[in-house]
């Protein structure tokens, strides 16, 4: 982009549309498509202020552009897409570029923005892969978020004094960029400005800048950070960058090549990322007054195997180590807190927490594989999700006893523990042969991973399984649980591809979300009468489930791709206390053949009967609304609706290849897109007096249909102009003179016959 171009005669003004605005005119399109474009600075006198919205988008011949200096703004996406516009002369009237204006413009090599423009959009030059320069004015004081963002080719930005503020991923990955000369004027650099800038190596820091985010340089290779002495926030000490007063350090350059490195004394935080991906450093030495390392501050330094803590550490980030390769690590008495995932993936053996600590983050020594011994304080209140999740070879521990908060997933992958102890003075647990349970015993919390039992019989006075209870359990065959067990959680028994029988007792109301999902052995399910509710993915793709024994009248409900995909299943009657059956609830169960749906069932989701290979079924009084339901069951030939339904949704019946008749209920409104969709056996049809509307492609590629009767009265107000495309070309439509069948054949080329 350039800011001359070879003069040129304006394009006449009928090259493109108009309409005025406040200042003159708004160019609203171009309406031909040259390679070259000159604007006209008026029209009839009028002066061409504005590029609207989207005037030049995606014209894909579109080379250069002339622009002339009575133009004020660009507006939003004015450029976009405009993938071969190379060069660009800029009015020098110019004050807003909008947003993503010439996002994708990636042919672009230069960009020169003329003094005087104000406002910048976000994205306005994203992903513009050629660009090679950049030129800024000095009127401009913000680049905004993600303006450059992506520009893989840029390698030199020319800041003016005036700038102050580089905005969030303003450059982000411009992964050509080599150096950063910051204007005098730039106070603050904001979250990810330059975020992977994979060549950035220098950075010099003016006197001005007073904030930079601490993750403004992610992952950039810089070797150094240079100050301007009169910095009043900052100061480089041997190139790595400190708070002004030396008590933060905010940066360690990544390509540094030192081994180890001493943090100067005075030192009382350890920013947020602040040696984040260094590759040298194997040593760190923490001086006497770090009370704080911030979030992410060593992560992934995957040569640090070593780091001296001192005594007046109080906190440990999110973040803070993972991915280190520390082996051993000494917790000081008075750490306060460890934060989320702090040490996750760690290799160390063993560890003993500080007896002041009340909490384990989420994911704190999540996947420590070496971790074989682990000390928990007493005071320790709560322990987070994953905490130890896939620390395989972690020995039993025992649960302090003023731990109260305990997440499910605390525990697994523990491939060692074959039990889970607790504290005797614990008032919030209790552990039973191993197995931990609630103090009263009224919920069973969690049964070990690593206990190679086959059987296991829940004791009497369980109510409650909890979520993932039995979570991957890879031993066990068989479950048997108490009278009076009304709950089994979510995920209580997911992934358990050993488990083949399953003993439901009554009292037994809820199957959670995904409890059983891909249970792989289980073969069959004999539900009690009190089941009232079994969730979503309850027992998805549980392959070898080949039974299901409803008793009495329940449940009510049965949820989402609740038996999708189980392969063995192959017929299914339902309970006649069933009111709504999810979507997709035995989507793919590709043998299941027969299915009996009781009356009183009123709702059937999207997609329930996906693809199986139905031969009939009876739809019950009550359903009101079809949509997908048994859409791709090829081998339908009978179906039976209710005089309940009044929609035929999208899709309901489409790919049914085998069904060559179907009596529509007199009460249907609506036949909704793709509803017959490739139903290349069906020969007619009559459509019901009720009718109001036929959708988009509803009888598409219907190869055999020849013809359809619309009701005696007006019938349907609207057919979407290709509701019968594809259909044969044999194609009769019937109906009342006048009505707008009769028009829609006449307008489509269909033979139509009055009745």
């Amino acid at each position: 982009m350039t800011s001359q171009l070879p003069p040129a005669s304006p394009n006449p003004a009928s090259d493109f549309t108009w309409k005025p605005n406040e200042t003159g005119l708004t160019l609203v399109k171009l309406k031909n498509r040259v390679p070259c474009v000159v604007v006209p600075s008026e029209v009839d006198g009028v002066p061409v202020t504005v590029v609207g919205a989207k005037a030049f988008h995606r014209v894909a011949k579109l080379e250069s552009v002339w622009l002339p200096d009575t133009i004020e703004t660009l507006e939003e996406e004015s450029f976009y897409w405009a993938s071969q516009l190379k060069q660009v002369r800029f009015s020098q009237g110019l004050r807003s570029i909008g947003d993503a204006a010439f996002m994708y413009c990636e042919s672009l090599e230069s960009v020169e923005l003329p003094e005087g423009l104000q406002t910048l959009g976000g994205g306005a030059f994203q992903r513009c892969n050629s660009l090679k320069s950049l030129s800024l004015p000095s009127t401009l004081a913000e680049i905004p978020r993600g303006a450059f963002f992506y520009d893989f080719s840029l390698a030199s930005i020319s800041f003016s004094d005036g700038l102050e503020t580089i905005g969030p991923r303003a450059f982000l990955e411009c992964h050509s960029l080599q150096e950063v000369v910051f204007p005098r004027s730039l106070r603050r650099v904001e979250s990810e400005a330059f975020w992977v800038c994979a060549k950035l190596s220098s950075v010099f820091i003016p006197a001005s800048l007073e904030t930079l985010a601490y993750d403004a340089f992610y992952r950039c290779p810089i070797s150094q950070i240079e100050v301007s002495q009169e910095n009043r926030f900052f100061r480089s000490v041997d190139g790595v960058l400190f708070s002004a007063d030396g008590r933060t350090l905010v940066f360690y350059p990544r390509t540094r090549t030192d081994e180890k490195y001493v943090v100067p004394d005075g030192v009382v935080e350890i920013g947020p990322r602040a040696f984040n991906y260094v590759e040298s450093l194997q040593t760190i030495e923490l001086p006497d007054g770090v009370v704080k390392i911030g979030d992410a501050a060593f992560e992934y330094c995957e040569s640090l195997s070593s780091i001296h803590t001192p005594s007046t550490l109080r906190s440990i980030g999110k973040n803070a180590f993972v991915g280190c390769r520390i082996t051993s690590f000494h917790l000081p008495d008075g750490l306060e807190e460890i934060g989320d995932g702090a040490f996750q993936s760690c290799p160390i053996a063993s560890l003993d927490l500080p007896d002041n600590l009340e909490r384990i983050g989420d994911r704190t020594f999540s996947s420590c594989n070496m971790l074989t011994r682990l000390r928990l304080p007493s005071k320790l209140r709560e322990i987070g999700s994953e905490a130890f999740a896939r620390a395989r070879w972690l020995r039993p521990i025992t649960l302090p006893p003023a731990v109260e908060i305990l997440s499910p997933q605390t525990f697994d992958g523990w491939r060692a523990a074959p039990q889970i102890k607790v504290a005797q003075e614990n008032p919030f647990f209790r552990s039973v042969d191993g197995v931990l349970f609630s103090a009263d015993g009224r919920r069973l919390v969690r049964y070990p991973q690593g206990r190679a039992d086959k059987k296991y019989v829940v004791p009497d006075g369980v109510v409650e399984i909890g979520p993932r209870a039995f979570f991957e359990c890879r031993w066990l065959q068989e479950v048997v649980f108490p009278q009076g067990l009304a709950t089994i959680g979510a995920e209580a028994f997911k992934n358990n591809k050993t488990l083949q029988n399953v003993a439901f007792s009554e009292g037994l109301r809820t199957v959670g979300e995904e409890a059983f999902m891909f249970c792989k052995s289980l073969q069959r399910l004999d539900f009690p009468s009190t089941i009232e509710t079994i969730g979503a993915q309850a027992f998805f793709v549980c392959d070898s489930l080949h039974t299901l024994v409803f008793n009495a009248a329940s449940p009510r409900e049965i949820g989402e791709r609740a038996f999708g995909c189980c392969k063995a299943l192959t017929a299914v009657e339902f309970p006649p206390g069933l009111r709504t059956l999810g979507e997709s609830a035995f989507s793919s169960a590709e043998s299941l053949g027969k299915i009996s749906l009781p009356e009183g069932l009123e709702h059937i989701g999207e997609s329930a009967f996906h693809g199986l290979p139905l031969v009939e079924i009876a739809i019950p009084e009550g359903v009101k609304t079809l949509s997908y339901a048994l859409c791709g069951c090829e081998s339908l030939t009978k179906v039976l609706l209710p005089n309940s339904l009044t929609t035929i949704g999208d899709a309901t019946f489409a790919h049914c290849k085998s069904l060559a008749e179907i009596a529509i209920p007199d009460g249907v409104e609506e036949i909704a897109y793709a509803a017959f969709a490739d139903c290349p056996t069906l020969v007619s049809i009559t459509l019901p007096p009720a009718l109001t509307t036929i959708g988009k492609e509803a009888f598409r590629d219907c190869a055999s249909l020849k013809t359809v009767y619309f009701p005696t009265s007006k019938g349907p107000k609207k057919i979407v102009p290709n509701a019968f495309k594809g259909c044969s070309p044999n194609l009769t439509l019937c109906g009342p003179g006048g009505s707008v069948a009769e028009k829609f054949a006449a307008k489509k080329g269909i033979r139509f016959e009055q009745r």
